[in-house]
């Protein structure tokens, strides 16, 4: 398949105008770009997490994963030390996380009195996210379909519950 055959293919994938696509377009000419600057082509210099490189990186259950390298190096264009994008135009198997079936949903919720772990405050449902630990240890492979059998230690092993609201989660990067 060529190149571009690839591109094309991959790019039927995508929710039209979603960040992952304008920053594939982006990356698709498997060229350096500086995030700083080709940020305002995407609506934004903060496209790695999971709506742009990092989703681009894991893959989707219809979409494999792509390689992209990221170093930093010096723009001439906004004369800074800057972090700069390249996919490779590999390919690799996606990695995407597993859902979690409602009937575990429960459960979890249950283990853990719906108390989130950085608070330790009691929260109703619609305030509250279930988290994995270890959220890296899945961009080996696809996760595994998880085990609604699962015991209270693996649980707690696995998951953990974060506060929600409307600013978003504890997960998440704030600037």
């Amino acid at each position: 398949m060529s190149n571009q055959d690839l591109v094309e293919k991959l790019k039927s994938t995508f929710r039209k105008n979603s960040t992952q696509l304008k920053v594939f377009n982006l990356l698709s000419d498997r060229e350096w770009h500086c995030r700083s600057c080709e940020g305002k082509n995407v609506a934004s210099e903060q496209y790695a997490g999971g709506g742009g490189i990092q989703g681009l990186q894991r893959g989707t259950k219809i979409r494999p994963g792509l390689e992209i390298n990221t170093e930093r190096k010096f723009c001439n264009t906004c004369q800074k030390q800057t972090t700069w994008d390249c996919w490779t135009g590999k390919i690799k198997a996606a990695n995407a996380p597993a859902n979690i079936p409602s009937e575990l949903v429960e459960k979890i919720l249950s283990v853990y009195s719906y108390v989130d772990v950085i608070e330790q405050r009691q929260r109703p449902r619609h305030e509250i996210i279930i988290d994995h630990r270890f959220p890296m240890e899945r961009w080996g492979n696809v996760e595994e379909t998880h085990n609604l059998n699962m015991s209270e230690t693996e649980i707690k092993q696995k998951f953990q519950l974060l506060k929600k609201d409307s600013g978003g989660n504890l997960n998440e990067v704030r600037s």
